[in-house]
């Protein structure tokens, strides 16, 4: 830290009286409280510094430019950044029609952006209007780089979620299929991608089995849960928290199995113990 702190002030030799004040008082404070905090506060303000000037030359930007700059784009990621979600959505908006119209619907940015506007959307609990411009999403990916290109499987992956979290679950349902069987034939039954893809699913099914009264969507369930257990106690080991949450869930649905299948509570009920230990 002395090093650095030498350093510093020899850079400082040729500035003001007043610019070298500043910099010792900065030196110091780095001194005091650690140098990473105040490369923290250091980033800190020069993200804020390059977000003001960077609003400022987007307001000079003649409207025919603003379809293809990227500047809308880094603007919106520095409000996002800075938790700004309200003032990032208009950019947002505005990048999806103005690629659109400048791109084509299919373009990869025009995409990229659409996907962009769905998230920001989800993380302002804005669902319903965050639905279609994952689902274009989506369709472009389908029809530029077809089903089984990794951005699409993303895609597929992103909307389900969104349609899961809506209440959608029947319409979520044939894209976590379909996102499962094609984890299976690239990754293997036992990559950790897979085996997150099968507890979707099973989460899937026990919740419409749940709020349907089917039991056949249990029955569905059960054994894509006790395989994402088996897979979770292989890949991470017995004590690991996903380990634990899938002890969890499947105790939790044989419990909800038992009243057709008795045999089921005696199963659940060391799990719930492992689960809780």
């Amino acid at each position: 830290l002395d090093t650095r702190r030498d350093g510093f002030k020899s850079q400082a030799e040729g500035d003001t009286d007043a610019q070298k004040a500043l910099v010792e008082k900065a030196i110091e404070k780095g001194h005091e409280h650690g140098y990473e905090e105040f490369g923290r506060k250091l980033a800190d303000v020069l993200h804020k510094w390059l977000l003001e000037r960077a609003k400022k030359v987007l307001e000079e930007l003649p409207s025919e430019q603003r379809g293809t700059s990227t500047l809308v784009d880094r603007v919106a990621k520095l409000l996002h950044d800075f938790g700004d979600l309200e003032a990032a959505e208009p950019l947002c908006r505005e990048q999806v029609e103005s690629r659109a119209k400048a791109l084509g619907e299919h373009h990869a940015d025009t995409l990229e952006a659409c996907n962009n506007l769905a998230l920001l959307l989800h993380q302002l609990g804005k669902l319903e209007e965050a639905e279609p411009y994952s689902r274009r999403k989506l369709a472009g990916c389908r029809a530029t780089l077809g089903d089984r290109h990794p951005d699409t499987i993303t895609a597929i992956d992103t909307t389900s979620q969104l349609l899961s979290d809506l209440g959608k679950l029947d319409q979520a349902m044939p894209l976590k299929r379909e996102s499962l069987a094609e984890k299976r034939r690239t990754l293997g039954d036992r990559h950790p991608d897979t085996l997150l893809s099968v507890n979707n699913l099973a989460v899937l099914l026990n919740d419409l089995g749940r709020q349907t009264g089917d039991l056949k969507l249990l029955r569905e369930a059960e054994p894509l849960k006790r395989e994402a257990l088996a897979g979770c106690r292989e890949v991470l080991g017995n004590r690991h928290p996903h380990t634990l949450a899938s002890v969890a869930n499947l105790a939790d649905l044989l419990m909800q199995l038992a009243p057709a299948d008795p045999r089921a509570i005696a199963e659940a009920e060391p799990l719930a113990r492992e689960s809780l230990a």
